[in-house]
């Protein structure tokens, strides 16, 4: 009997020692199921602030660990899903400054993107994809980022009216858009 409390009180001691950076991780997946859920309505502002929030604060907190980058990149995702344009090209920046994270090259491109297209700031998107070509040559976004740049700052209409006169799009077009 006594053995059998002893082991119980062990089990119990070793459960009820979860770090602190644990917590925070099941707090983020609970977090990330439960937006997740209501993937079918409107994102839920309210919701994915908190989100951003807590991916925000272990980032803060776990600066050298590897998950920081990701939980950054996701919050950039996160705010972008809400228009909050701004907030999430902070955390797309923080992911870029990050040398060792693997998703540094989209990071620039999405910053890009967003001052492209919902922020009509073609000055910082032109200077962003020079950046990404100048350091990730070869990246499989390479393409993307060269049509960006050909098509920056033309209105639907142009690019139709271009479209129509080269008779579809050309190679090089047609290669960044698959």
């Amino acid at each position: 009997m006594r053995t059998l409390l002893l082991a119980l009180s062990a089990v119990l001691l070793l459960t009820s020692c979860k770090s602190e950076k644990d917590r925070m991780i099941d707090a983020i997946n609970k977090a990330e199921q439960e937006l997740r859920a209501d993937s079918l309505a409107i994102i839920n502002d309210e919701k994915a602030r908190a989100l951003i929030q807590q991916y925000a604060e272990f980032a803060n907190t776990y600066r050298d660990d590897t998950l920081s980058a990701e939980y950054l990149f996701k919050a950039g995702e996160v705010s972008t899903g809400i228009g909050d344009f701004f907030q999430a090209i902070q955390y797309y920046r923080q992911c870029a400054e990050k040398v060792y994270y693997s998703k540094r090259p989209v990071a620039y491109f999405l910053m890009g993107f967003i001052y492209e297209n919902h922020l009509n700031d073609t000055g910082n998107a032109k200077r962003l994809y020079e950046e990404f070509l100048q350091k990730f040559p070869g990246h499989p976004l390479e393409k993307d980022v060269q049509f960006s740049l050909k098509h920056l700052g033309k209105s639907p209409e142009d690019l139709i009216k271009e479209f129509e006169q080269n008779g579809g799009f050309t190679q090089t077009d047609s290669t960044a858009l698959s």
